[in-house]
């Protein structure tokens, strides 16, 4: 078996455990809490993915790719500066315009809890660079662990919540201990590697400009995806109410569980493959991305019909009578499901070869997508329903569209390759 099969089959049987920890207290928590509290925490989640996008301004994915332990080392100590100083900003600001910014989203009831946001913003970004750590030594069994003991903390604190009925507090709260799980199980194996003498601040200066690149289109590019990713959720808040976001959060759950069992694990895995058999080797990584293209388009087939065929009737029985709406939304919904997971692991190539500029203007036209699907939305009154469809249909074909154009970029890069070959 190849080491990213080794790797895929590490990360997924550690993520299945994980995930069947979540899938089986969903059910639970739906009962414990109601659509408006999910709606709260939905929106939550959101702000923070936003938010998290600045936390170490990108340069978390060079981590992975130095040569070198020292250099790598200082590319960290790079993303905890940044975070820090980046944290410390977001805290402030909520700080004074937390009310403003809460009651424009029609989530005044955050404003209370205004400081978890900051936590949040920060617990996720130690996340990122640690889990950008364990990725480069291909430490596949620790994020596998990291991944079950987050989710079992997460599932387990907001049950225990729920029981007392502190309502949608119970759902943040739960929510701060799953990012602090994560960074428990995955510090250890960073302090471990840890030496102070060879953090140097010259290398942190080569790293900063070595990779200029990343902040001036990897950054952008992010922030793009990530209000691409969390922009509906806000967008449904503020113009349909908390408790048709909690319906649309619990579909959301449901559908990423496929993509993130499947497409987020082997993406990490593929990765890690190609970060290290290089840019130079183009025929392998084309190789490698066919084949996990193919197998993808097989494995994603199962829960796409299940949700298509069986939406409504599945929630209505899992979850409780009250989120039949959310299984309508899943089934709406599911289109999309195939081909976001599809594309996800292989947007990891342009990391590989330095295409931070195509990531940007791909996240830049998804983005403009996404305006005009809500403007079209708000001037021809669309019911939620009607949203659904054109947000489903529209992101199907962006998706295809992306995976066309990175494959697009390997083989340009096999072509460069070739022709170099035959002016020797």
């Amino acid at each position: 078996m190849s080491s990213i099969y080794r790797n895929i089959l590490v990360l997924v049987s550690g993520s299945i455990l994980a995930r069947l920890i979540g899938i089986l207290s969903i059910p639970i928590i739906t009962r414990l809490y109601s659509p408006s509290d999910m709606g709260v925490l939905t929106a939550f989640i959101s702000i923070t993915g936003i938010l998290v996008a600045f936390t170490s301004l990108r340069y978390n994915v060079v981590i992975p790719l130095p040569r070198t332990q020292a250099y790598a080392l200082n590319a960290s100590v790079l993303c905890f500066i940044i975070l820090s100083v980046v944290s410390g900003i977001f805290f402030i600001t909520t700080l004074f315009f937390h009310q403003f910014i809460f009651d424009l989203l029609n989530l005044s009831a955050l404003n209370k809890y205004w400081y978890l946001l900051s936590v949040s913003v920060f617990l996720f970004g130690l996340v990122e660079i640690l889990n950008a750590w364990a990725v480069r030594h291909k430490n596949f069994k620790l994020i596998s662990r990291a991944n079950v003991f987050q989710s079992s903390i997460g599932a387990s604190s907001k049950i225990f919540f729920g029981l007392f009925n502190i309502n949608y507090l119970g759902l943040l709260v739960g929510q701060i201990l799953v990012q602090a799980g994560c960074v428990l199980s995955l510090l250890k194996f960073y302090l471990s590697d840890f030496d102070f003498k060879k953090v140097k601040f010259k290398k942190i200066l080569f790293i900063v400009s070595f990779y200029s690149d990343i902040p001036k289109f990897r950054l952008p590019s992010q922030v793009l995806l990530s209000l691409c990713v969390n922009m509906p959720i806000l967008f449904f808040s503020s113009f349909f109410g908390v408790e048709v976001t909690g319906q649309i959060g619990l579909a959301l759950m449901v559908l990423n569980l496929p993509i993130s069992l499947i497409g987020q694990t082997i993406g990490q895995a593929f990765y890690g493959e190609i970060a290290n058999i290089g840019r130079k080797k183009p025929h392998q990584i084309k190789r490698i991305s066919e084949d996990v293209l193919k197998k993808l388009i097989l494995v994603s087939l199962v829960p796409f019909l299940i949700l298509l065929i069986f939406g409504e009737d599945l929630f209505k029985f899992v979850f409780g009578a009250e989120w039949s709406d959310a299984g309508l939304y899943a089934r709406i919904m599911s289109l999309y499901l195939i081909t976001n997971l599809v594309s996800s692991p292989l947007v990891n190539i342009l990391n590989v070869y330095s295409r931070n500029s195509l990531y940007f203007w791909l996240n830049l036209t998804r983005f403009i997508l996404l305006i005009g699907i809500f403007s079209i939305s708000l001037l021809c009154d669309y019911s939620i329903v009607n949203v659904l469809i054109l947000y489903s249909v529209l992101l199907s074909v962006h998706y295809v569209f992306i995976a066309f154009m990175i494959f697009r970029v390997i083989n340009d890069e096999v072509m460069k390759l070739e022709s170099s070959f035959c002016v020797r």
